[in-house]
């Protein structure tokens, strides 16, 4: 066996259920994007700023109302989301074209309401998608999803008009389309005695951290990108933002270095990467020059498009080892995402325009609260994804054997508590993915360890193991 996913391996992570999750996925986080900062659905919107038009913030309340009650409704009365599924594409997608074509405002913002239900349903069913498959394809599969948003912002600011409001409404059924297929392929595909290592739920103390942190997070982001220019610019048939695309591509390929990387997927290994582009961005706005404005943009989409993606997946990760209660991942998430974005951009508007602060002084109170937030991860401890303390758990004579004999092999080869405590996982015949969602590993630290463990031991593949156990 070798001690790295093989190209085979690779390609099945890349199959078409998971292309099908993938395109889901990003085509309804691009519906923020289309909807309020392109003017496909509102023609003549004035500049960048999200809240151009009244419609938002009653859609972004629906979907927040949705991402934190939907948890409980859900888990209370299982068949309800079969229900809500085609309900939730209707009330998106029409809400969407009401709230584009209706003169009224109170019907306009009835529609955005109605289309922030649907948004929030289907992120919810999405979830699920997720926490249902094995962790190495969630962990390919949200950045994918980034890039499909990141693709939008080539197409949709030169659409404008009806074909503008079709084509947003549109996003509703095509994410439903992919989630219909996408979803009766998708079960469970990990270890099949996945669940026997039962985890404790998270602590209530340590969710509110986490909300606490993604929502500052997000209310930085948020007060930023209301200082944040307009920078479209026409390319051949596009019209193009140069710096968001940019920036988005340095956001999906971080997430990934994160994810794939890091020594375990958490907010204090988010945060490593995320706090020199927020401090960045804030220095290079600061200079107020047109090279600098365009970096600027560049890097708070990338800080953006990384925290999504990290987030997602550290909540989704949480809820398949069963630290969290079916849907609240995502419901978490996706919630935390909008609450703080919107009260970022209305701090920026409101302090920037209405009390009549310098723009140096916003900037100087979003540095102080970057700074807070930084060092507010202290508080946050690692332990919150609870791994194992002790390894696996022994519950018959040979697993106290097998235990018995790994100790004894560990101390004569010299291998370090980590490597000795994934020895034992591989001498029962776990495999690497499993190995590392019971002890919130990423997939490379694993695959280091394995490697060690092989050389220090002389041997080539897990079979080898059980049978140096089985003489042993």
């Amino acid at each position: 066996m070798r001690t790295t996913t093989s190209h085979t391996d690779n390609m099945a992570l890349l199959s078409r259920d998971s292309v099908l999750t993938a395109l889901g996925i990003g085509f309804l986080s691009s519906w923020v994007y289309c909807a309020y900062n392109t003017s496909s659905l509102f023609h003549g919107r004035p500049g960048n700023a999200s809240l151009a038009h009244p419609s938002w913030l009653a859609a972004i309340a629906g979907a927040i109302l949705v991402l934190v009650t939907g948890a409980v409704l859900f888990n209370r009365v299982r068949e309800t989301r079969r229900l809500l599924e085609p309900a939730a594409v209707a009330l998106m997608a029409g809400g969407t074209v009401l709230s584009a074509v209706s003169l009224a405002p109170l019907l306009s913002m009835a529609g955005g309401f109605a289309s922030g239900i649907g948004y929030g349903l289907l992120w919810l069913f999405w979830g699920r998608v997720l926490a249902e498959i094995h962790s190495e394809r969630t962990e390919y599969i949200v950045p994918a999803s980034s890039a499909v948003t990141a693709l939008t912002a080539l197409v949709f600011p030169t659409l404008s008009g009806p074909i503008g409001v079709t084509a947003v409404a549109a996003l509703a059924p095509l994410s439903f389309g992919c989630l219909a297929v996408a979803r009766k392929q998708v079960p469970y595909d990990g270890d099949p005695t996945r669940g026997n290592d039962a985890r404790a739920p998270m602590p209530s103390r340590n969710i509110l951290q986490v909300i606490a942190y993604t929502v500052s997070l997000y209310f930085v982001i948020g007060c930023l990108n209301s200082l944040s220019p307009l920078l479209e610019t026409p390319l051949g048939p596009f019209t193009v933002n140069i710096p968001v695309l940019l920036g988005s591509c340095l956001g999906i390929l971080l997430a990934l270095l994160c994810i794939l990387y890091a020594v375990r997927i958490d907010l204090v290994s988010l945060s490593k990467l995320i706090a020199p582009l927020l401090m960045g961005a804030i220095t290079l706005f600061a200079l107020q020059r047109p090279l600098a404005e365009q970096c600027f943009v560049a890097f708070l989409a990338g800080a953006d498009f990384m925290a999504v993606s990290v987030i997602i997946v550290y909540l989704v990760n949480l809820e398949k080892a069963g630290r969290l209660r079916r849907y609240s991942g995502i419901g978490i998430a996706q919630g935390a995402l909008l609450i703080g974005s919107v009260a970022g951009n209305l701090f920026g508007r409101q302090w920037h325009g209405g009390l009549g602060l310098s723009t140096e002084q916003l900037l100087f109170i979003v540095l102080v609260l970057a700074s807070a937030l930084v060092l507010s991860l202290s508080f946050i401890p690692r332990s919150t994804s609870a791994r194992p303390a002790a390894g696996p758990a022994a519950s018959t004579q040979q697993e106290r054997d097998i235990a018995e004999v790994v100790q004894d092999l560990a101390a004569a080869k010299g291998l370090t508590p980590r490597e000795t405590e994934i020895l034992e996982y591989l001498a029962r015949g776990r495999t690497e993915p499993y190995i590392r969602e019971q002890l919130w590993l990423s997939r490379s630290t694993v695959s280091t360890h394995v490697k060690h463990i092989y050389q220090k031991l002389g041997i080539h593949s897990k079979q080898e193991i059980i049978s140096l156990i089985e003489k042993s």
